[in-house]
Parts: structure tokens; C-alpha cells; sequence
């Protein structure tokens, strides 16, 4: 005996909703193009710490982000953008901003604790570029961001790496000194760049 089954039917599809085989359902996608300045920054030998204790490891890094890198990056005008695990990415409207960003973390984690429970034995390394940068529906992609996190992964504990053209355009304006790495091809760039470290007597004052 053979019995009947309704024949389905395609999802109708939403009022006012727009479809592409490369998006999909949904409105068209909000794209915004900006110059920004992107800092990466990293907790060194992180996977180690936890491994040692996942809990303190945990509460020193909120104890971190909460009374020293959320109330910098704020205060020099940024965003942050992301972070995951002991990683953070933020964006800046200009160079100059992003640097001194940089140096006021990386003071701040070289210095005593005053009774705000971080802990100094979390170490940061950092990677800094600027460029073009492009927003779709609030997420951030471009060069910048592949730059800076390369040059952060590159970047010895305790520095701040940038590119060349961070420093062409602040070399002038921060009064921080900057030392030349030559060029660099990172992983999975088509072109070498310049390379610099922000001088480590600036990251102690």
C-alpha cells in the first residue's frame, strides 16, 4: 500500500529581505571603509600559565583587561574590536594614538602593582600597522590587521613591533625613539616590510 505525502515547498522567502547565492538570505551587507591604526597584543607564554593553573591564570588576566588595558585603550581614543583567550585587537583612528597606547601597556604591566591585583608575571608583546581597513556589518578585515598580528607573533615578550609605515607617520610627533629591524617578509605576505620596535628604555619610564 503506497501512501501520500505532502509535498514540501520552498521557505517562503521574508518581506523586504534580499537573496544572493554569495550572501544569502538577508538585507544587503553594511560596508564601511576607514583608515584605521590596529593593535594586536598578546600575553606571553600563555598556554604555559594555564597549564600551571587555569585559575589564576584566569582571574590575573581579567584583573588585567579590567584595571589596566580597557581604561588605556579608552583613554587613547580606541576600540576594542576583539579578544579571545589572552588576545586583544584594537583599532585606533590614528597612528599616534595606537603608540602611545602601546607604551602606556606596556608601562603599566612593567610596573609595581598598586593593589589593582595584576599580576606581573603576565608579560604583553605587541604589533602595530595602519592602512585601509574594511567594516561588513561591524567586522573588521584588511592589511593592517594581517600585518599587525604577524608582527605581534614576531615580536620578542615585553616589545612593541610596527611597521614602517606607523612610523613614518609618528616618528615626528611622539617623541619616542624607534629602532630599525630592516626588512621582514611575514608569513604569507607577498612583500617584505619595514620594521620597527619602539625602543625599550620608552616601555620603562
Amino acid at each position: 500500500m503506497y501512501t501520500t505525502r505532502p509535498i514540501s515547498r520552498p521557505p517562503t522567502r521574508p518581506e523586504g529581505a534580499t537573496y544572493s547565492h554569495r550572501h544569502g538570505l538577508g538585507h544587503a551587507p553594511r560596508i564601511e571603509r576607514r583608515r584605521l591604526t590596529i593593535l594586536v597584543a598578546d600575553v606571553v607564554g600563555f598556554s604555559r600559565l594555564v597549564e600551571l593553573d587555569a585559575l589564576a591564570t584566569a582571574l590575573d588576566l581579567r584583573a588585567l583587561r579590567r584595571h589596566l588595558v580597557l581604561p588605556i585603550v579608552l583613554a587613547h581614543r580606541g576600540r576594542l574590536v576583539s579578544s579571545a583567550g589572552d588576545g586583544a585587537l584594537i583599532a585606533f583612528p590614528r597612528p599616534v594614538d595606537a603608540v602611545n597606547c602601546a607604551v602606556a601597556l606596556q608601562r603599566g604591566v612593567n610596573a609595581e602593582p598598586a593593589g589593582a591585583g595584576i599580576d606581573r608575571s603576565l608579560r604583553l608583546h605587541m604589533g602595530v600597522s595602519t592602512g585601509d581597513s574594511i567594516a561588513v556589518d561591524g567586522e573588521l578585515f584588511g592589511h593592517p590587521l594581517n600585518v599587525a598580528a604577524r608582527l605581534q607573533a614576531l615580536a620578542e615578550p615585553g616589545d612593541v613591533y610596527l611597521s614602517e609605515t606607523v612610523v613614518a607617520e609618528v616618528a615626528d610627533t611622539t617623541g619616542i625613539g624607534f629602532e630599525a629591524l630592516g626588512q621582514c617578509l611575514l608569513r604569507n605576505m607577498a612583500e617584505p616590510i619595514g620594521v620597527y620596535r619602539i625602543a625599550r628604555s620608552a616601555l620603562t619610564g
